[in-house]
């Protein structure tokens, strides 16, 4: 039998690790395609193989004010405190308390004039309606809820109706990832089919192949828009959870650009199919 020559082996074990190294640069200037124009961060989780991929770490750990995404958890909030009784529940719009904006001219913005049940405030993000759930839910319950949650900085002393929307809640893309990881199996212990309903909610796109859901948000500080995208990809027997944001002078092209890139990305990955970007 021939002897393994000592040097071979480590020459050997050195190309494979550059091959490694390799394949891990060439997705790099790939989500740099992906995210230009933006300062941006995403963070997904793959469960089978308990794994993350993080794009621009130090931003990923950085907390910003969830806006438009806690209303998966104000969603949750309302159900399980017995504010509201299901996701069918309707609140009727008042046109003097909240009165239509001169910006409400398109989709989904003018959906938000007319009333709303928890599952289509949801959707169309109709913010008014959360704010008179605020009203209902109140303080006490809100600080007991986040902390059973443990939701990012669990600061809600900003206004009542507000303290999510540029305020002083605030959440890192991270942190976005552990809470749906435990709100997707329960780890709050809360009624399942509350559970279930935000979840329903919550889908965004399904076909034979895979389940995205995920919640929007958007928030305007100075000259500056921060957009969010948060939830998880459904695909066989895994499930992938994410959350992105991006940063920009550019309110329109945050607004547009926010589930083209995550989905950019989870092609990128192999999560879902499609063309990968070009490198």
């Amino acid at each position: 039998m021939e002897e393994a020559v000592p040097g071979c082996r480590y020459w050997g074990i050195v190309f494979i690790v550059l091959l490694l190294l390799l394949g891990c640069g060439r997705a790099k200037p790939r989500l740099d395609n992906i995210f230009d124009g933006f300062d941006g961060t995403i963070v997904v989780y793959d469960q089978q193989h308990d794994m993350y991929t993080r794009w621009n770490e130090q931003r990923a750990m950085e907390r910003y004010s969830p806006c438009s995404t806690f209303k998966i958890p104000n969603a949750l909030i309302a159900l399980e405190s017995g504010v509201i009784p299901n996701s069918d529940y309707v609140i009727a719009w008042d046109s003097n308390l909240y009165p239509r904006q001169e910006w409400w001219t398109d989709n989904p913005w003018a959906t938000r004039a007319r009333d709303h049940t928890l599952k289509s405030a949801i959707q169309y993000s109709v913010v008014w309606y959360f704010q008179e759930l605020a009203k209902q839910i109140g303080r006490e319950r809100y600080e007991e809820y986040l902390a059973k949650m443990n939701y990012g900085n669990r600061d809600i002393s900003g206004e009542l109706t507000e303290f999510w929307l540029e305020s002083s809640l605030k959440i890192s893309a991270h942190e976005q990832v552990e809470f749906l990881r435990k709100f997707y199996y329960n780890r709050f212990g809360f009624k399942p089919e509350n559970i279930e309903q935000v979840k329903e909610a919550i889908i965004l796109e399904e076909n034979d192949l895979y389940r995205l859901s995920g919640k929007t948000g958007l928030g305007m500080y100075d000259d500056r828009t921060i957009g969010w995208l948060v939830g998880y990809v459904e695909r066989g027997e895994n499930v992938y959870y994410y959350a992105m944001n991006i940063e920009s002078s550019d309110y329109d092209r945050v607004r547009s650009s926010r589930l083209n890139i995550v989905k950019d990305v989870l092609r990128e990955m192999g999560v879902i199919p499609g063309e990968q970007l070009d490198e």
